[in-house]
Order: structure tokens, then sequence, then C-alpha cells
């Protein structure tokens, strides 16, 4: 028989005012939520009521899903996207999965149990819904405080196909007892531009975990497909007189007094020191003498070098503790300093000029280490060689 074509009406409303709220207005969105299906459901529970793959009609349940408190329609049982073929010799049980992949991985493991395995699926596939300022203030509050919502699964009985059959005995129990939750991530949704997500979140049961006899959604790693899309960014756009170099905002000075560097006056401590190590060394090799400080102190007296040394290292020593002092940040100008202020800087700048010491000291030892090695001979006293030079005679 002839059908004839449906008739389609279009109407086109224009009104002269916007009809929303008056603080709607510039500040709201229309936000689009789907539960995409379950995936990797507990065996117990995909296969309740079926008699064959194919057989989901008689599924006795129903399921219901909950995301920012709106309903996203019923969940029905749903065969496979693309069913895998049974080996030959082998019968598959009503649900068993019987295209599970143990070699698969994650993301790998995820898509295979939304193509080949059995799911359910929730009509309608999109709700949107219109929402306001006040939605907008706690949406941006949520990501800035927690950063996801959670998504609630609850089931509930069917009438059965076959009245005389009625449903499986755990029909009832299910529906009465299973809950399920997933949380959906929506940090992501904070970067300016970013309007929506979709992703898989882990399905955990809520207090199934008392009853035993219960199905496991976390044993069987069951898990939900979520999108959610905002028509507008929830992230306030950058306000045009905040894009500012920040060098223009600092005041310009001229005449700024600078600190001359503090890498000055520890090079010249360290040529004092040097100086100082090559003088002593010199001095002590011409004769015998004390191997002691006082011993070493007297000879250096007596060549009349200890004045010089002295002054020299002094002069350093002060033109460092100046620069620290000056560049010490507890000290105020024109003020005494505290005493454990002033000991704690006798004490940092006594550490520092050791430090600084030694390290002058390996550095003269591992120079002269260098050249004994290429020239043993020319490095040894005038004196060692004439009593060698008797040995061998």
């Amino acid at each position: 028989p002839f059908e004839p074509p449906p008739t389609r009406i279009t109407m086109t409303v224009t009104v002269d005012e916007p009809v929303a709220p008056i603080g709607d207005r510039g500040n709201w969105t229309t936000i689009a939520m789907s539960a995409v299906g379950l995936f990797s459901l507990p065996e117990r529970l995909s296969g309740l009521g079926l008699s064959g793959v194919d057989d989901v009609e008689t599924h006795p349940l129903n399921y219901r899903g909950m995301l920012l408190g709106e309903n996203l329609g019923e969940g029905r049982l749903a065969k496979p996207a693309t069913p895998l073929r049974v080996p030959e010799g082998t019968e598959g049980q009503p649900g068993e999965d019987t295209a599970r992949a143990p070699c698969l991985l994650g993301e790998e493991w995820r898509e295979h149990q939304q193509q080949h395995c059995m799911s359910i699926r929730f009509k309608p596939e999109v709700t949107k819904r219109y929402r306001g300022a006040s939605f907008v203030r706690d949406f941006r509050d949520m990501l800035n405080n927690t950063g996801g919502i959670w998504f609630h699964l609850s089931l509930e009985e069917r009438p059965p196909v076959d009245a005389k059959k009625g449903n499986p005995p755990e029909a009832a129990q299910f529906a009465s007892s299973l809950r399920g939750r997933a949380w959906l991530d929506l940090r992501s949704l904070v970067h300016r531009g970013a309007c929506r997500i979709e992703a898989c979140c882990d399905l955990v049961g809520i207090d199934s975990t008392l009853l035993a006899e219960l199905p496991n959604f976390e044993a069987s790693r069951s898990f939900a497909r979520l999108a959610l899309e905002l028509s507008h960014d929830l992230t306030p756009q950058e306000n045009p007189t905040y894009a500012l170099d920040i060098d223009s905002l600092l005041p310009q000075h001229e005449g700024i007094m600078r600190l001359p560097d503090s890498r000055i006056a520890e090079k010249m401590y360290c040529e004092a020191v040097k100086t100082a190590v090559e003088v002593t060394c010199h001095e002590c090799g011409s004769g015998d003498i004390k191997q002691t400080v006082p011993g070493i102190v007297k000879l250096l007296r007596a060549s009349g070098k200890y004045a010089d040394i002295k002054e020299h290292l002094r002069r350093t020593v002060v033109q460092v503790l100046r620069e620290r002092l000056r560049k010490d940040t507890n000290v105020i100008p024109g003020k005494l300093l505290e005493k454990a202020a002033r000991d704690e800087l006798l004490a940092s700048t006594y550490a520092y000029l050791t430090s600084k010491m030694a390290d002058v000291v390996d550095e003269l030892r591992n120079e002269q280490a260098v050249l004994e090695q290429q020239h043993p001979q020319q490095l040894q006293h005038p004196q060692h060689q004439q009593q060698q030079q008797q040995q061998q005679q």
C-alpha cells in the first residue's frame, strides 16, 4: 500500500527582547550530557534472563543514569556493535563474554569492549538543558574545588516478556540492591576555549561489597563512557587591561646606585691566599726549619715577608667582609647589629673564607703534582740534587 511521506512543519519565532531572565543575560550556557554506554559488565548481570547472545529483549532490567541531577534516559542491554565469531566446536553461554581479550591492555582493551562485547545503551542519546547565571557560578566553583562530578547508576525491574515464565529471581534483588557510580573528571574544562569532554570512567559499586551475592563492577573492570559539552566557554575572558608588559608598570629611575660585583672581592682574596702560600713554600724550602706554625712565622719574620703577607690578606678579608655586610638583609644602615646577627655574620664569613682558602691550596697542590709528573728532575731543590749527586759518586 502507498504510504504518504510524513508532513513537516517549520516554525520561526521572533521576539523584540531577550526572553532569558535579566540576571542570565551575558552569563548563560546550554549543557549537553550523554552516557554513551556502560561496558565490560559482570557476566551475572549481562547474562541475566538471556537464552542466547542475540536475545537481549528478554533481559529483565532497565538502567537509569543521573548526571548533574539530570536523568540521562533509559538504558537497555544491547548486542555487540561488531560481534566476534565463536570458534567452531564451542558454545557461548548467554551473556558469556566469549570476546574477552586478556592480552589487550589500556585503551585497546576498552576499545575491544565497546566494539565486541555486550553493553548498556541509553536513549535519548543526548540530554540538553539550558542553564543560567546561577549554574555557571556553581559550575565554576566545582571546577576550582572538586574538579569533577559523579555519574550515578540505578537499576529497575521490567515487566516480564513472558508473563507465565516471569523474571529470574535475581532480577528483584539486583534492582533493589545494586547501585554504581563513576567519577567524571572535568578539570580540562578549566582551560580557556575548552567546551567538551568525553572520557571512559571506572564504574564502582555502592554498598554492593556488603552483599557477596551481587555482581561486582570492580572485579569485571566495568566502565562508563560519558560526554559533556557546553555551548559557551565558562572560563572568563582575559581582561584587555591586564594584558600589559610588566616592565611598563614599573617606575623608571635614573642614577640608581649599583652594588659592586662580589666576585671581585672573592678574586682578590684568592689571589692573596695564593701569593701567601707560594711565598711561604719558597722561604721554607731554603733551609731546615721546625715544621710548626711558630717556626714558619719566625722564618717569615726573619726574611721580612711576614708583614707584607699579613697586610695583603688583611685588606682582602676586610673587603670580603664589607661586601657581605653591604648585601646582608638583616643590616640596617645607621643602626648597630644585634649580637645574634653579628655572630651569625662573622661565623658565615669565617666559614666562607676558610672554604675558599682550602680551594686555593687544593688547586696549587694539583698544579704541583702535574708539574712533577711532567718534569720530575727540574723541580727538585738544588740541595736535594747535590745530595743525590754525592750519593751517586
